[in-house]
C-alpha cells in the first residue's frame, strides 16, 4: 500500500509541475487515464481537492500547493538516493561480471548494511575460464 501512496504522490507532483495530465502522462510513460485515476484516488483518500481542472489547464489548489511545498524536496531527495543506489549497484554488478569476488565472507565492509551486498574488487589477472 505504501508503494501505491508514493506513486500517487509522485503522479500528483508530475501533473502539477506539467500543468497537464497529457504532458505528465507522456513524461511518466503512463496513460492519461491511469494518471487521472491515481490523482483522483489520492484526492479522495485525503478528502482534499489538490488540482483545479479546466479543459485547458490544470492548476494546484491552495491545498495542492501546500502539499507540493513539502513533497518536492522529499521526492528530489528520494530520486537522488535512488540514482546513487542505481550507480552503486551497476558498479558492483560490473565488478562481479568482469572481476572476481575477493572475499565472499567479508560482507558489507564498504556498503550500506541494509543492502547486504558482498565487497567486490576489480581483478587485473586474466581469467582462464574465458575463451579468447
Amino acid at each position: 500500500m505504501l508503494n501505491d501512496e508514493l506513486s500517487d504522490l509522485a503522479n500528483f507532483a508530475a501533473v502539477a509541475d506539467a500543468r497537464s495530465f497529457t504532458r505528465a502522462a507522456a513524461k511518466l510513460r503512463k496513460s492519461q487515464s491511469a494518471l487521472s485515476q491515481s490523482v483522483r484516488g489520492l484526492e479522495e483518500r485525503l478528502k482534499l481537492r489538490l488540482l483545479t481542472r479546466t479543459t485547458r489547464s490544470v492548476m494546484p489548489t491552495p491545498a495542492g500547493e501546500q502539499l507540493l511545498s513539502t513533497l518536492r524536496p522529499a521526492l528530489g531527495e528520494t530520486s537522488c538516493d535512488l540514482e546513487i543506489l542505481r550507480i552503486f549497484l551497476e558498479e558492483s554488478i560490473g565488478d562481479k561480471a568482469f572481476g572476481r569476488l575477493d572475499n565472499p565472507k567479508s560482507m558489507n565492509s564498504r556498503s550500506s548494511p541494509s543492502l547486504n551486498l558482498p565487497e567486490f574488487r576489480f581483478s587485473t589477472t586474466p581469467r582462464s575460464d574465458l575463451a579468447a
